[in-house]
């Protein structure tokens, strides 16, 4: 239970900062779309089977778990025990929490962290490359566990809805604010898209 509590609180808001990113970064849906036609096709919907071979697709769920989980703040956790840690003296039963927006939203690490760019993640061949500061599910044994289903859920998620339909700000409207809500997990401000059928 408390997998799918994780995993599904992660996705939710995944998918939302990443559509969100979508309709203001229009050319990566494009480049998914393009993706997604050439490996699945129409006939059928996306299945885990074809994650493999969909780097693009990959790095654009990377990029919105970026988005998402660089606007908060992990769990806290308790040392259990005096500890060193590179250097600094942690005592025990001192609450430690990771800043997940140092690191995910750094310039030094990512050079334009506001911006939605999926090519980060991708080599100079179109594969997959996860730096070592990207750590949005936390890292050693305490690590999220709901880490492997939110990160399929999503990309299963944005890989069926871009297969079939084109996400866009509707005219006469403002671009969505990349401003977020604060709550026990950042949520995207209310903003409308425009949902077409792809043709």
């Amino acid at each position: 239970m408390d997998m799918f509590m994780a995993g599904s609180e992660t996705t939710s808001k995944s998918l939302g900062f990443g559509f969100l990113y979508l309709l203001l970064f229009p050319e990566v849906q494009k480049r998914a779309q393009a993706e997604i036609d050439a490996v699945v096709g129409r006939d059928r919907l996306p299945s885990l089977n074809d994650r493999p071979h969909m780097p693009y697709m990959e790095a654009m769920v990377l990029e919105s778990v970026r988005m998402f989980m660089g606007r908060t703040f992990s769990i806290p956790h308790r040392a259990v025990k005096d500890t060193t840690l590179q250097g600094y003296n942690i005592p025990k039963d001192t609450m430690v929490i990771c800043n997940f927006n140092g690191t995910l939203m750094n310039k030094t690490f990512w050079g334009d962290p506001e911006n939605f760019r999926p090519e980060r993640f991708l080599d100079e061949d179109g594969k997959v490359v996860i730096p070592d500061y990207y750590t949005p599910f936390g890292f050693g044994k305490h690590r999220c566990m709901g880490e492997t289903l939110a990160k399929s859920n999503v990309f299963l998620f944005m890989a069926a809805l871009l297969q079939n339909f084109t996400f866009s700000t509707p005219v006469g409207t403002m671009p969505p604010s990349t401003e977020a809500v604060d709550g026990v997990t950042p949520s995207p401000r209310p903003f409308q898209a425009l949902v077409l059928p792809r043709t």
